[in-house]
């Protein structure tokens, strides 16, 4: 998710850069840009910090049934 927020930064960067250069639009308006793209960007965060935790959460619980569901080991001492 990282990567897609520094990728939407530098987009911003680089089309505000040559607006600004152009005359099109001022430094202030391409920084109002940044911030707003980190607002925009946070529900995009936790949707998928919500969908890591509940694929952490299947797996362990996998793992968990499957040592449950384990047959159970003989006590018995083999001479070696």
């Amino acid at each position: 998710m990282n990567f897609v927020k520094n990728v939407g930064y530098l987009l911003i960067a680089v089309f505000g850069v040559i607006d600004v250069i152009n005359g099109a639009i001022s430094l202030g308006n391409v920084q109002a840009f940044l911030q707003y793209s980190n607002q925009f960007s946070q529900p995009l965060t936790q949707l998928a910090n919500m969908s890591s935790t509940i694929q952490q959460t299947i797996a362990s619980a996998e793992r968990i049934f499957a040592v449950l569901d384990a047959e159970d080991m003989d006590e018995t001492v083999n001479p070696a």
